[in-house]
């Protein structure tokens, strides 16, 4: 990027990111995720007597597969409905910055915060369970981001559509077999735990046997998905209607 592009990109970056810290209807839900992914991991490390393979079952099925992608569809799908609303969308489209460097910054923006918000206690609750849920959690973050983004470009009620994606999709048909099961996101994020967090899980020894891909698929497969949404959010971008 050139100089002027970079400072253009910065600028859509810093109205997103202050945007994004005054919106209470963000930060309480996911407050209130981030405690709960905690809660779950203390109170199976105080109250368990086989605390490392029941929390470490609970937190990736509860907590990296449910809670997680439901506070970054919460966050990301309602970004443009809250730049509309706002009326910081009109200046945005009056900048003189291109489709994909604005839709670029605003994902980015949006990842900075979902990163303090739930990357961070997610990693946190995984160091309680001696679990590194570090890159499985950060992984998630940048695919469900993007499927967000794309979700408030397509329906006017988009994290409707998330939470469906994340309950039918991912949740039910994604557990009928393993040719579905590698058509959601929550495939290859369990299957990072699994490598790089507990290998327990691979083998069902932790009481929720977790089908792997190799660790290149389990992270590729889940960046080209946000690569596409990316490519086709700044398409409908260039088409928004703006009042």
């Amino acid at each position: 990027m050139s100089s002027p592009t970079l400072r253009r990109f910065a600028a859509v970056y810093r109205c997103v990111l202050k945007m994004l810290r005054r919106d209470r209807s963000n930060v309480f839900p996911l407050t209130l995720i981030a405690v709960g992914m905690i809660a779950i991991a203390v109170a199976f490390r105080l109250a368990s007597d086989n605390w490392q393979s029941v929390g470490v079952q609970t937190f990736t099925g509860l907590g990296l597969w449910f809670l997680l992608p439901i506070g970054t569809l919460v966050m990301a799908s309602g970004v443009y409905s809250h730049l509309r609303d706002g009326q910081t969308l009109v200046y945005l489209w009056l900048r003189p910055v291109s489709a994909s460097a604005s839709v670029g910054a605003t994902w980015v923006a949006i990842l900075a915060g979902l990163f303090v918000l739930l990357v961070v206690p997610a990693t946190v609750a995984g160091w309680i369970l001696d679990l590194n849920a570090l890159a499985p959690s950060l992984l998630a973050v940048i695919a469900y981001s993007a499927l967000g983004l794309l979700f408030g470009t397509l329906v006017k009620r988009p994290l409707l559509l998330g939470a469906m994606f994340v309950i039918v999709w991912e949740g039910v048909i994604g557990s009928i077999n393993l040719s579905f099961a590698r058509l959601t996101v929550r495939h290859y994020v369990g299957s990072l735990v699994a490598r790089v967090g507990d290998p327990a899980l691979e083998t069902g020894d932790a009481g929720l046997s977790i089908r792997t891909e190799n660790f290149a698929a389990s992270i590729i497969v889940p960046l080209c998905l946000a690569a596409v949404c990316y490519l086709l959010t700044v398409q409908r971008y260039k088409n928004m209607e703006v009042p």
